[in-house]
């Protein structure tokens, strides 16, 4: 399945936070965050996220053009709180495995640094 990223696509993460919320309250909702690869488990997220704190806790869609790398999706934080994130990078000039791993971090963090309350 392809993310439909293209050069012509000028969206913030604000925006696609507020669709994948959204369609999180549809009741469809369930059935399309089916369709995102599993952290750890499959699709494009098969050898990302995989540590055993991260593993299936992390559903996402990423996205890639020549200087452009995203993720986007959702994530149950370590106090078992709901995630919508979006990561969209562009215009970088270090190695596009260097951005993967920055973006992997950041989820990372959020996961394990979501406030709670919220």
């Amino acid at each position: 399945m392809a993310s439909g990223l293209s050069r012509q696509n000028l969206v913030t993460p604000n925006a696609i936070v507020q669709l994948l919320r959204y369609c999180s309250t549809q009741s469809w909702g369930n059935d399309y965050k089916s369709t995102f690869p599993i952290a750890g488990v499959d699709g494009s997220l098969t050898d990302r996220l995989n540590t055993p704190r991260l593993q299936s806790r992390v559903v996402a869609k990423t996205g890639s053009l020549g200087g452009v790398k995203t993720l986007s999706g959702y994530a149950t934080s370590n106090t078992g709180q709901a995630i919508v994130f979006s990561i969209l990078s562009n215009n970088f000039n270090l190695p596009a495995k260097r951005v993967t791993e920055a973006i992997d971090q950041l989820v990372e963090a959020i996961v394990q640094d979501a406030p709670t309350g919220r």
